[in-house]
């Protein structure tokens, strides 16, 4: 409410919402009013072109159990998905127009990897643009809007630094220092990182019995971080592998963060536990379901517009790989509501899925694996 911003948060929320006078209602209706604005230009331009049917199919897209769980929540992850899905729906509709490329960069600043949503939208008018071009060309853009992304953060929107990049190289160290062996990677050795670390998350790393708290570290551990990554990049492949994993809850066990870190969560093994979360965070919710659903579109001729929600989507969530430092599934909340936006684009569009088989078995084989892994670890 004074101004003061860090760079813990996304510096442009906090600014959203000091404009709005701290107002919960008027934040909330801010994120839910573009929610709709987006869905409502994907359905209107399948209007125009003549599949009204499927219009209403986009607009139901927005009231799936995902988008009914996280649109009510104000967070980061939410207003991200609410910007892009409304700049994309204004882009749909309009054919390209200046305001759904505001609405894609206020995205792009409200996570770390959110620039890698924002290329797509950019390319989504050139229709010949192929699979691997159109990525190359995403992934170079990304590059570019990272340095401008800081700069809008700490000059424009003047946040204090907070060192918040050295939750991820704390993170990064103390795995590559577990899957090594090397005792010289991280100052509190070996030993205790391997009883502090998890692949689940970062968080036990600042804890009492750890490193405590980030302020106690060097200002910078960049240094650091790139010489054990040099040093030792097979382990920190491991680790950034074994993180990824446990993010899309691909192969994991039942309640995996209470196996995992059991005491920073309430765990209940019984029965009904177990039956609850089977049911809580079901396949349908998994992000790796949406991420193969995804890259198996791809293979496919999609609609321009479809394929650059699909591209946004996917780009955003295989940034996780690099940089996620927690599971939660909020954080491919974007990925999963655009393929169901694309995917039903594409249909209206088209009136068929390109390579269904191989995205159905793509599908089969994911849920095969993953309810595999989650029985064999009950």
């Amino acid at each position: 409410m004074n101004g003061a911003f860090t760079d813990w948060h996304p510096p442009l929320m906090a600014e959203i919402w000091s404009l709005l006078g701290g107002s919960v209602p008027a934040m909330l209706g801010l994120q839910v009013g573009l929610h709709w604005l987006g869905f409502w230009g994907l359905a209107e331009s399948l209007r125009r072109d003549g599949v009204g049917k499927w219009a209403w199919a986009m607009l139901a897209v927005g009231l799936t159990p995902i988008a009914i769980k996280y649109t009510g929540v104000i967070q980061k992850d939410t207003l991200l998905a609410s910007f892009f899905i409304s700049a994309f729906g204004l882009a749909a509709v309009t054919r390209g127009h200046w305001l759904a490329l505001v609405l894609g960069g206020a995205g792009s600043l409200c996570s770390a990897n959110g620039v890698f949503a924002l290329p797509p939208l950019v390319l989504m008018r050139l229709k010949e643009m192929k699979r691997l071009p159109a990525a190359g060309l995403c992934l170079v853009g990304a590059a570019l809007l990272i340095p401008i992304s800081g700069v809008v953060n700490h000059d424009v929107l003047q946040a204090e630094r907070t060192g918040v990049e050295r939750s991820l190289q704390l993170f990064d160290l103390a795995g590559i220092a577990h899957f090594s062996g090397d005792p010289g990677i991280l100052p509190l050795g070996t030993e205790r990182a391997q009883r502090c670390y998890t692949p689940l998350f970062w968080d036990p790393l600042v804890g009492p019995d750890c490193v405590g708290p980030l302020k106690g570290l060097p200002a910078s551990l960049t240094g650091a971080w790139v010489h054990a990554i040099a040093r030792h990049p097979i382990a920190y492949a491991t680790h950034r592998i074994a993180h990824f994993n446990k993010t899309i809850f691909f192969v994991v066990p039942p309640m995996q963060q209470c196996v995992d870190a059991p005491s920073y969560h309430q765990c209940d093994f019984s029965r009904r536990g177990l039956v609850v979360d089977f049911l809580t965070k079901n396949a349908l919710l998994w992000p790796v379901t949406w991420l193969a659903i995804g890259f198996m579109l791809l293979f496919g001729e999609l609609h321009p517009v479809s394929r650059a929600i699909t591209m946004s989507g996917l780009l955003y969530g295989s940034a996780y790989l690099l940089v996620g430092v927690a599971a939660d599934f909020r954080y491919f909340y974007w990925t999963e509501l655009a393929v169901q936006a694309a995917i039903v684009f594409q249909l209206g569009q088209t009136g068929r899925l390109p390579r269904w088989k191989l995205v159905a078995g793509s599908v089969a084989a994911v849920w095969l694996v993953g309810y595999s892994a989650r029985l064999a670890m009950l």
